[in-house]
């Protein structure tokens, strides 16, 4: 998460390299739900361990109190800006980005439509959310395994599939939750496959910092070169999965090397500090950190102080009540 909003924010600020720049942000969203994937599944092997159950209707409510909350504030503002006149945003696109649908509906060519845009990401994971605790449920979560890794394999084909014979869903196969789940899915494969003795030994024999290095400068440099050069016919059938995949090895590294460089940093006071605000941070710099509203609060670098106190206020005076809640929800 924390790795995720460096990223993003990056992509909004910075404009050298493109190639290479701009992957970062897509990277860093990547990023996002390969944690997701990964976080979920292991609450849900861990509480199934511990007694032999999972209760949905704690899970949910655990959801609801984290994402709606600081989500539909935001909405609450766009909406009164576009009530005001200083935004234009058909309603009918307010009303997909409440109900969780924007990656399913993208509208490019609406003014404004920036500022609810980065709300694909979300509805991905929520419809995430929706599919994946009930289907575990079906299938055992201790046969999960198996499924994520069917879904893993198949995605690449269904990308490739839908490119040839539906058209007209070209522009969202990297967005939508049909074609692109396997970016969910390798963090969910890592939870399963976590105190596997195989995996584990391969995992110990890949523990010199030199190997999540040299996939870091691969997906900094080398992926978003060979996407820029080589577009459909590498990022649909192996470009996805092999950033999806790369990430997951990333994150397997550093849980298991805590004390490495990397590791400390992360686990520093300030990156601490950020990732509590992450997701607020996430929502907030859309309005901030662009030129489209001409006006100081998206100027560069006052920007990044707007979105960071809108952050700040959206959690400590509003979120953390509601995270208070979730206790009861355990």
């Amino acid at each position: 998460m924390m790795a995720h909003l460096q990223n993003v924010l990056a992509w909004h600020i910075a404009g050298f390299g493109k190639a290479i720049w701009d992957g970062l942000g897509p990277l860093g969203v990547n990023l996002f739900f390969g944690l997701s994937g990964y976080i979920i599944t292991h609450l849900f092997v861990r509480e199934f361990r511990r007694s032999g159950t999972v209760s949905l209707r704690n899970f949910y409510m655990r959801r609801v109190l984290r994402i709606f909350p600081a989500f539909y504030l935001y909405l609450a503002v766009i909406c009164a800006l576009v009530f005001l006149g200083v935004l234009k945003i058909p309603l009918v696109q307010l009303a997909r980005a409440a109900a969780y649908l924007t990656n399913y509906y993208r509208c490019y060519g609406t003014t404004d439509f920036w500022f609810v845009g980065h709300t694909w990401s979300l509805a991905m994971e929520e419809q995430f959310y929706l599919f994946w605790p009930v289907f575990l449920i079906l299938v055992r979560v201790d046969r999960g395994k198996g499924l994520a890794l069917m879904l893993i394999v198949l995605m690449p084909v269904l990308r490739v599939a839908c490119y040839f014979l539906l058209p007209a869903s070209r522009s969202g196969l990297g967005e939508t939750t049909h074609t692109s789940v396997d970016l969910l899915m390798y963090g969910c494969l890592l939870a399963f496959l976590e105190g596997n003795s195989r995996f584990e030994w391969a995992m110990d024999c890949l523990k010199k910092w030199v190997f999540p290095l040299g996939a870091g400068v691969f997906l900094l440099f080398v992926h978003p070169l060979l996407e820029n050069h080589f577009r459909g016919v590498y990022e649909l059938p192996i470009g996805i999965s092999l950033e999806a995949g790369l990430i997951a090895f990333i994150v397997a590294w550093c849980l298991r090397n805590p004390l490495s460089m990397g590791g400390a940093f992360l686990n520093s006071q300030f990156m601490m500090h950020i990732g509590v605000l992450s997701y607020s941070l996430y929502l907030w710099q859309q309005l901030f950190l662009t030129n489209l509203n001409q006006t100081i609060l998206g100027a560069f670098p006052i920007g990044i102080f707007f979105s960071y106190a809108a952050a700040c206020a959206s959690y400590y005076l509003m979120e953390k009540r509601f995270l208070n809640l979730r206790r009861q929800y355990r």
